[in-house]
């Protein structure tokens, strides 16, 4: 009978196991938002269990689970939702939850807040705007998508840097670049440049290059003090705050994605091909200018050589003879273009794998970017991995860490002022010379021979060993025989423990390291222009190392049904280290392109040595009240000391205060559906440069003119005082701001931000002269102050949403900023940057960054002061001569989108503001203009700047009338005042704006609903970038969207820059 009852026991039990198991069944169905439009990405998890899963591109979600459990729908921005898994088909609709929307807005800190209790002015821009714009670095996709942020290229070179400005400059001698912050980790944004004022070199990269675009979740810029306040000095100029990719919970997603873009020079230089090589009309040899004959005007054919004597034999094998005639009416402007500038290609893989699960995520990101420049031989690699996670450790107790790594190389070409860079031998180089066999052997009349012989229009029968120096280098030459590698090894790790203590509190450990070793080597070998022909290397290592710490507790009270309160208190310590060293030699001993110190004697050898270190330790609270959800008030500020400041060391104290009044909390209104008012304060500071308190000694030195310097560690060794000497009672900058703003919202589509900023930075750091009786050359304090005052406004508009699938969405922005040095002791100028002639400055009175330079003589009325001949005379004086400052700029961009296929556009603009043209200026000197090969009829005889009377005819040259008649500017004129080389600038002043068609996207969205291999979707797309561009001077021969000399404080110099780049992308996104 036991028996018996045990078996029907078992069979009982295996009839319920067969039931349950029976009972769950797949469910599957929909989910869509407020409108209808279906919801991607939403989790669906089965409540109180670990099965889940995430919606598809439609909406469309199946799981499996039985009638009796419960089905949770949650999504960012929704409220999360439970519905009965009752039935087998469930359509489910989802909220907006303003509370939710709001926890994904973070302060200046990288901490969650509501975003209503944000007053300041900020700009969010999405990560996946970042990669549509089909740029590989960071910066460069960022233009034209944020207002009172302005973006300038240094060039189009793979990996070179841009300088980026917010709200305009705010310092005349400190960093104007705002602090990136990635994942709550300040990092380094350095630019470090070749030489002091940063006008010959290489173009320089920024370290932002290091990171991956395709890791970046969206980008929120921070502009007003108020905001930027509680990271201290870092954040003078506003903070840019970078949140990565994460994981999420549900299955392992895979994202990758390929692109190969198609790159070519975006305006080339045209230069005059009417004329050949010599002066006066007549084809000289060897001559520096194109101030020749017609080259039209000659007989044609081969011309004549002298085969006897001196010849030069090419690597390629070619002979070449002196030119006894010249007879060819050949011109060769095309052709050496083609040899040095051609089309880059650039090949940019990554993939990004995540997954998590109810107590941990992580995401992994693989990426490598391949470019081969527009330039020959100029190259960027870029290799990168990034990962993080999140793990909840216990109930209360969460862990997140980071760790990225970047590995850098690339090889950069000369340019800029710079005898062997690639612009000035080629622009400069004569139309009617083939600069194409640039190496081989010169033989002289002797039978001796000049191995690696450089050939260029200055010297066509190349370099020899008694006489190296070519003047100019020939293109190829710069591109082929120097290099200029650089590698970069780059990393950034934190961790950020958070333990939730309470309702009303919670601790939270950050800590975050930064640091890069940046690798150069450049060579000159022997024939090159650099050191006359006899050889030069620089090489030099620069390793940054940072950490950063913060402790803070935060937490949210209700103080009352009416008040709320959301605190923040914490301290914060922080290290930046810097070990600059490295060396050069001169003078090789034997010719080879291979990097040795060996190759040089003791007295050509110099070597460096650099450490700075600077600590910083500060405290900072914050405290938003907020009443009825419609009021917000935030007190706080940053209690701040840095060791810069020693031996003069204090605590400053920066106050911030912001003020938010939402007055359609209460307003029922379908057309505006939301409004909020907004006022902020707040001050902040930058530090004094590192060891400036005191005055150091350095290694004695000197240099003659533009001889030979010389290095006393060379002679037995002895040290100096510097000129400039230290300060006592140094302070910092510090900045005071005022911020007004209206937000609006209309139909709940269309989103107005409008912002007026006022801000005033006083003490300001800068080297002052000195009388010439006194013991130092300069001394360096807080001697001037800056007024900056702006208008922002910003538009987000989805015009049209229809469930069909139809979307179309209007965006832009606008600004502008009017800046003034208002005071500048001691002094009524200070250099920024760029040359003796003409350079950017700090003028008392100005905008900051006037461009500065020699001017015509002038009376009292402003009519130029002429000479016998009717030109106009050089003052003694040089003076202010442009603004580089545009008075606006904005964007306009539209994005329309139907199921599948979406079609997206964006113009932006500079407008106003100047540019020195220095490189058709110097052009004009060698003929080398259009202009200079202009050709006029003289109706009667007429003066050239020489003296000259011109008899009437046909001449090559213009006429001008100065005030006093007409004159012909000829190369008597070009090479003179009319010339770069002159002592004038002030008539090379030309308009710096420009509108561009920034970018154009078409991408097709192809979905696979039952795949085999797991592709959810793949998108395919197409990208052009910089497409057409409008500028107000005509003349230019470059885009006015870049910098002589980068990230440096100097604006609106043009020298024989890198030209900048439009590109063709094409791409193929793929998701598992």
């Amino acid at each position: 009978m036991k028996l018996k009852f045990n078996g029907i026991l078992v069979l009982l039990l295996v009839l319920i196991a067969q039931l349950t198991f029976a009972q769950e069944r797949v469910v599957s169905g929909s989910v869509s938002e407020n409108t209808g439009m279906p919801l991607p990405g939403v989790t669906v998890l089965v409540k109180g269990t670990k099965s889940a899963t995430q919606t598809d591109f439609d909406g469309k979600f199946s799981i499996k689970a039985t009638s009796s459990q419960i089905l949770v729908f949650s999504y960012i921005g929704m409220k999360t939702k439970e519905v009965p898994a009752s039935s087998t088909n469930l359509n489910v609709k989802l909220t907006d939850d303003s509370v939710e929307l709001e926890s994904v807005v973070v302060n200046a800190l990288g901490v969650e807040v509501k975003k209503n209790q944000k007053a300041s002015s900020f700009s969010n821009v999405k990560g996946d705007e970042l990669t549509k714009s089909g740029e590989s670095t960071l910066l460069k996709g960022l233009s034209g998508k944020a207002s009172g942020v302005s973006i300038t290229a240094n060039s189009g070179d793979p990996g070179s840097g841009a300088y980026i400005q917010i709200r305009g400059q705010n310092s005349i001698t400190g960093s104007t670049q705002p602090l990136f912050v990635i994942d709550g980790i300040p990092v380094s944004s350095d630019e470090i440049g070749d030489s002091a004022n940063q006008v010959d070199g290489v173009g320089q990269q920024s370290r932002l290059n290091d990171i991956n675009p395709n890791d970046i979740e969206s980008l929120e810029i921070l502009k007003g003090a108020s905001a930027a306040a509680l990271w201290g000095y870092r954040a003078a100029n506003g903070v840019v705050l970078i949140k990565t990719k994460r994981g999420k919970k549900g299955k392992i997603s895979v994202n990758i994605n390929s692109s190969v873009s198609f790159d070519r020079v975006n305006v080339k230089m045209d230069l005059q091909d009417k004329y050949g090589q010599g002066s006066k009309g007549v084809w000289v040899a060897n001559a520096g200018g194109s101030f020749g004959d017609k080259i039209a005007n000659r007989t044609g054919g081969a011309d004549t050589y002298t085969t006897t004597g001196s010849y030069f034999v090419s690597d390629s094998g070619n002979t070449i003879y002196p030119i006894a005639t010249k007879n060819s009416k050949t011109s060769y402007e095309k052709s050496n273009m083609d040899a040095v500038i051609g089309d880059g290609l650039s090949l940019d893989n990554h993939i990004g794998i995540s997954g998590g699960n109810e107590n941990s995520n992580f995401y992994l990101g693989l990426g490598n970017n391949n470019q081969d420049g527009v330039i020959r031989n100029s190259s960027y690699e870029r290799t990168t991995l990034d990962f993080s996670t999140e793990t909840k450790v216990a109930d209360k107790l969460t862990l997140k860490g980071k760790f990225s790594y970047s590995s850098v190389n690339s090889n950069r070409i000369q340019q800029g002022s710079n005898t062997s860079g690639l612009y000035l031998g080629l622009y400069r180089n004569a139309p009617d010379f083939d600069i194409r066999d640039f190496i081989g052997t010169n033989h002289d009349a002797n039978g001796v021979l000049s191995f690696n012989s450089q050939r260029t229009y200055r010297r066509e029968l190349g370099t020899t060993t008694a006489a190296p120096n070519p003047t100019y280098n020939n293109p190829i030459w710069t591109t082929d025989v120097q290099k200029n590698p650089n590698t970069v090894d780059r990393y950034v790790a934190g961790f950020e423990l958070k333990y939730d203590a309470n309702k009303w509190l919670s601790l939270l450990t950050r800590v975050g390291l930064d640091g890069y070793s940046d690798k150069r080597i450049t060579v000159f070998p022997k024939n090159s222009a650099q050191n006359a022909g006899n050889g030069q290397a620089n090489e030099s290592v620069t390793d940054f190392q940072s950490y950063n710490i913060d402790f803070m507790a935060l937490g949210n009270l209700q103080i009352n049904d009416n008040i709320g309160l959301s605190y923040l208190t914490g301290v914060n310590f922080s290290q930046s280290n810097y070990d600059q060293r490295g060396g050069s030699y001169k003078n090789f001993i034997i010719d080879t392109p291979k990097f040795s110190y060996d190759n040089a004697l003791i007295e050509d050898k110099t070597t460096f040595l650099d450490r700075t270190y600077t600590r910083l330790s500060g405290a900072y609270f914050s405290a938003a009240f907020d009443y009825k959800d419609y009021i917000f008030l935030t007190l706080g500020g940053r209690f701040e000391t840095s060791s810069t400041y020693d031996p003069n060391l204090k605590v400053y104290f920066y106050p911030t205060a912001e003020l938010g009044y939402k007055f359609t909390k209460n307003i029922e209104n379908d057309i505006l559906t939301d409004g909020k008012l907004r006022a902020t304060f707040g001050k902040i500071a930058s530090i004094p440069a590192a060891y400036r308190g005191n005055t150091p000694y350095i290694t004695a030195s000197g240099v003659e003119g533009y001889g030979p310097a010389y290095d006393s560690g060379a002679y037995g060794g002895s040290l100096q005082q510097s000129d400039t000497g230290g300060n006592l009672n140094l302070k910092p900058e510090i900045k005071t701001e005022y911020e007004v703003g209206l937000d609006l919202e209309f139909f709940r589509k269309i989103k107005l931000n409008a912002t007026y900023y006022t801000n005033k930075t006083k003490d300001l750091l800068v080297n002052v002269p000195l009388n010439g009786s006194s013991t130092f050359a300069f001394v360096y304090g807080n001697y001037a102050s800056i007024d900056n005052k702006g208008f922002e406004i910003e538009l987000d508009a989805n015009i049209v949403t229809t469930s069909s699938g139809f979307k179309w969405n209007v965006y832009g922005n606008w600004s502008t900023n009017k800046n003034e040095v208002t005071e500048l002791l001691g002094t009524d100028s200070l250099l920024l940057n760029g040359f003796e002639g003409t350079s950017s400055r700090a003028v008392l009175g100005q905008p900051l960054g006037v461009l500065w330079g020699g001017k015509f003589e002038r009376n009292a009325n402003g009519t130029l002061v002429l000479d016998a001949n009717g030109f106009p005379t050089a003052s003694d004086a040089e003076g202010v001569i442009g603004n580089p400052n545009p008075k606006w700029r904005g964007a306009l961009g539209t994005s329309i989108s139907y199921k599948n296929i979406t079609l997206s556009t964006l113009f932006d603009a500079s407008i106003g503001g100047d540019l020195w043209d220095g490189t058709n200026a110097v052009l004009n000197n060698f003929g080398r203009t259009w202009e200079t090969a202009n050709e006029v009829e003289l109706t009667t005889p007429t003066k050239n700047y020489a003296g000259q009377t011109i008899p009437a005819g046909t001449v090559r040259g213009n006429l001008h009338d100065f005030g006093g008649g007409n004159v012909l500017l000829d190369q008597s004129w070009y090479t003179a005042l009319g010339g770069g080389f002159g002592t004038v600038s002030e008539h090379f002043i030309k308009s710096a704006s420009w509108v561009k068609w920034r970018e154009l996207t078409l991408s097709y969205l192809l979905k696979f609903k039952d795949s085999k291999v797991g592709i959810e979707s793949i998108t395919f797309s197409g990208t052009g970038r910089n497409l057409w561009l409008w500028t107000e001077a005509k003349d230019l021969g470059q885009d006015p969207e870049s910098n002589l000399t980068g990230g440096s404080n100097g604006r609106g110099l043009q020298y024989f820059n890198s030209p900048n780049t439009k590109s063709f992308i094409f791409s193929v996104n793929l998701k598992f």
